[in-house]
């Protein structure tokens, strides 16, 4: 299996694992797929982490990243008679070939990436890592929301329509999206672009609050991030399915999801793999469990989602506590999880600051 050493000096990118220990998913070998039990920890069912059988798919030759020297080891180095002017030329000529270094394809789904869209510490990092990997020779996509407030615009002026459109099969129709694109410092930056990131406020909201269409809005760009290596020609061709995908805080834990139960079930997505990077477990992607038909997920899959309030947290007597939770089917599906520094890793198993996700 291909061995991906991150070894550039940023210090996110020091923090990703050694993909060599990084199980492929693969539909043919998913012989189960059940979510049994639940566990009461201090009030808070937490249903129980999946497990399911998968089998070993074909191995990719072994790569590695290494920062390594250009020149071969051995050199032949030999005279010739210029015979115009009679004077020795010493002519360097080698035996072997340097060797060629081969990159993964690497798609960041995120909501926000520095300097298009920025509200913290994801984005800073979804801005500068893309860069930093694609310096050492992989290639590497950013798939973003293209948001327009009357502000950010200029942010997005450089990025041109693709002419690629997709539609996404979710909330009781199909929601169409459109790629816009921009190559800049070796990264190809998509945008999704779609009516309800075209709104004053940052991100996530504006002066009165979250937007109540959340949920919408990042499930539209989940679905769009795994189309996006299939679909769009970037440079000429496509991503294609052998893709690695990092796939950032709640915005973008549908992917993976979305990955075991659209796209494998048909044979595609098979080779891909995916990363879940936790900058903030406290916002989960919360929402009633009723909205879980809006996903585009099969119901098969909602025990993936399935979330249970304790009962403090319930509204009256009647409210059973249902909910389905968007980061926590990440955690469940993904094929490793990371966080953004090594005390963080701890803090979020602790009661303290695991946000009821510490058992999973």
């Amino acid at each position: 299996m291909a061995s991906l050493r991150l070894s550039c000096r940023h210090p996110v990118c020091s923090k990703l694992p050694n993909l060599d220990h990084v199980q492929h998913q693969q539909l043919n070998g998913l012989r189960k797929v059940d979510f049994p039990g639940k566990k009461k920890t201090g009030g808070i069912q937490s249903m129980k982490r999946c497990v399911v059988e998968r089998s070993r798919t074909e191995q990719r030759p072994a790569v590695s990243l290494e920062k390594e020297e250009e020149e071969t080891e051995h050199s032949v180095e030999f005279s010739m008679t210029n015979s115009i002017g009679g004077k020795e030329a010493h002519v360097i000529d080698t035996d072997e070939k340097p060797q060629i270094k081969i990159g993964h394809n690497i798609v960041f789904v995120t909501a926000e990436a520095a300097p298009y869209s920025k509200t913290g510490g994801l984005g800073d990092v979804c801005g500068s890592l893309p860069i930093s990997l694609a310096s050492r020779g992989h290639r590497v996509m950013v798939v973003s929301p293209r948001y327009l407030n009357g502000v950010s615009d200029k942010n997005y002026a450089s990025a041109v329509d693709t002419g690629s459109r997709i539609k996404a099969n979710c909330f009781g129709g199909q929601q169409e999206v459109v790629f816009f694109h921009e190559y800049r410092a070796g990264v190809d930056w998509v945008f999704v672009d779609h009516p309800s990131y075209h709104r004053p406020g940052n991100p996530y909201g504006d002066v009165n609050g979250a937007f109540h269409d959340n949920q919408f809005r990042f499930t539209l760009l989940c679905h769009a991030a795994c189309e996006a290596p299939l679909v769009l020609p970037l440079g000429g061709y496509t991503y294609g399915e052998n893709c690695l995908f990092l796939v950032n805080d709640w915005h973008a834990s549908l992917v993976p999801v979305l990955l075991g139960a659209k796209y494998r079930p048909h044979g595609v997505y098979n080779d891909a793999r995916s990363i879940l990077v936790i900058h903030n477990l406290a916002h989960q992607g919360v929402e009633p469990a009723t909205t879980y038909q809006n996903l585009g997920l099969p119901p098969e899959w909602y025990g993936a989602l399935e979330w249970v309030f304790p009962t403090w947290a319930r509204t009256h007597a009647l409210d059973k506590g249902e909910a389905v939770n968007i980061l926590k089917g990440a955690i469940v599906t993904v094929d490793r999880i990371m966080t953004v520094s090594q005390g963080y890793s701890w803090e979020i198993t602790t009661t303290e600051g695991g946000y009821g996700l510490d058992e999973l």
